[in-house]
């Protein structure tokens, strides 16, 4: 065979490969194309979260911290609702409590001696919390308010017996002014009939004028007499009368201070009965109870005489029977595609994939804001998902616990193949012409 032969016999075999590969091409393209356009396939937002409990992790916090006295628990235990986790020292607080009470029993037992003088009383009533088992302070307390009742009675009568004392020299002395008042004014009475007398015997011209004057200055200096002795006894009188009304201040002046210092110690009573409250208040939570029963998890008390904050957690509880629910962690440019009871799908990572069956949820609720990761600064919504009933039974009861990570697919609805080709180039050629 010539070769002119040979070349026409390979070009045209050539050819026919070329038109085999081009039909095939552009059957296949079709295909695709049609394959694409009506092929659909399911959509879903992922997400990654972990097993929470719905009721969330309790942390255990004391409000004024202190000095730990006692450690009742260690991590990982389960306890009850209201058992005891922690004691605190009180040895403060009892200190506190101690010196509030004795200045209590003070105030107290001063009250009721206030109380007794107020109502003239020679003994002090006492309240029984005094007096029922008195400790010997307080017995010498009891004892000395009484002393001091008697005390300030005596000091009192002292007082008014000193008044009455110069009522009674006040009123001898009126006595004797009227005795003199009397003595005086029966002498004028003799003078006035001796100068009428001797007027008389002068109108006859028996009596020299010597005389008559002589009765006459005896007579006026027994009247100036009596005027004297009339005018000392009016301020004697006057005052008797003021010393009376001294008399009788002294009992209001008694009971006004008396009122006055039951108006202070009954306010000082009130005010120290608040702060015994208090106290009482912080020695009941020197023990740190349960709030909740659980597991104890991330225990971060471990040393006897350490010091805790206020405020500091001390010990998380993880509530034993509340129910499971999924957390998952959603992007902002996703969330849009998520609302409640939408369905999801859940692979717990943490177990054997091949073994464990992946698990159906529905969600819950969506955050209303982003979410900040101190850490890392990653922006996130955040969205709850509850498991489908009987789903935990698929894996075993008690495999799931809090914590662990969960896979989150929440199905978004089914789309073409062609519309997840093409939706790229439609953003891109919707974002050129927002530019022009």
């Amino acid at each position: 065979m010539r070769f002119d032969d040979i070349d026409r016999s390979i070009g045209s075999s050539l050819k026919k490969q070329v038109r085999i590969a081009l039909i095939t091409s552009v059957a296949l393209a079709i295909g695709l194309g049609g394959v694409s356009a009506y092929a659909s396939i399911s959509g879903a937002v992922i997400g990654a979260g972990k097993i929470i409990v719905e009721g969330r992790t309790k942390h255990v916090q004391h409000r004024d911290g202190g000095i730990i006295g006692e450690i009742a628990v260690q991590e990982g235990q389960r306890v009850e609702a209201g058992s005891i986790l922690f004691r605190l020292d009180g040895t403060l607080a009892e200190a506190g409590l101690g010196v509030i009470d004795s200045q209590l029993e003070q105030l107290i037992a001063q009250e009721a001696r206030l109380l007794a003088e107020q109502a003239g009383l020679t003994d002090v009533d006492f309240p029984d919390s005094l007096e029922v088992n008195a400790s010997d302070r307080v017995q010498l307390l009891l004892e000395g308010q009484e002393m001091l009742l008697d005390q300030r009675a005596l000091t009192k009568e002292g007082k008014k017996a000193q008044l009455s004392e110069q009522i009674a020299q006040f009123g001898e002395k009126i006595k004797a002014l009227e005795a003199q008042r009397q003595a005086v004014a029966e002498n004028i009475e003799l003078l006035k009939g001796q100068l009428k007398a001797i007027k008389h015997l002068h109108g006859r011209g028996l009596v020299v004028d010597s005389q008559l004057s002589t009765i006459q200055r005896e007579l006026a200096s027994l009247i100036g007499n009596e005027a004297s002795v009339l005018a000392e006894i009016v301020e004697n009188r006057q005052a008797t009368s003021q010393t009376k009304l001294q008399r009788v201040q002294v009992d209001e002046d008694f009971q006004e201070a008396i009122l006055t210092e039951l108006d202070q110690k009954r306010t000082e009573i009130a005010r120290l009965q608040e702060e015994r409250m208090a106290a009482l208040d912080k020695l009941a939570r020197l023990e740190i109870r349960a709030p909740i029963s659980g597991y104890l998890h991330e225990l971060n008390v471990h040393t006897v005489g350490g010091i805790v904050a206020p405020g500091e957690t001390l010990v998380s509880i993880i509530p034993m029977d509340d129910e499971l629910i999924v957390e998952a962690k959603l992007a902002p440019n996703d969330v849009d595609q998520v609302r409640n009871d939408q369905h999801a799908r859940l692979r717990l990572t943490g177990l054997d994939q091949r073994t464990t069956p992946e698990l159906t949820a529905s969600v819950l609720d969506i955050s209303p804001d982003l979410t900040t990761d101190q850490q890392t600064g990653m922006t996130y919504y955040v969205s709850r998902l509850k498991l489908n009933e009987g789903e935990i039974e698929k894996i075993g009861a008690g495999r799931l616990r809090p914590g662990m990570p969960v896979e989150v697919f929440v199905e978004t609805g089914s789309r073409s193949i062609l519309s997840y080709l093409i939706k790229p180039l439609h953003d891109q050629i919707q974002h050129a012409m927002r530019e022009r």
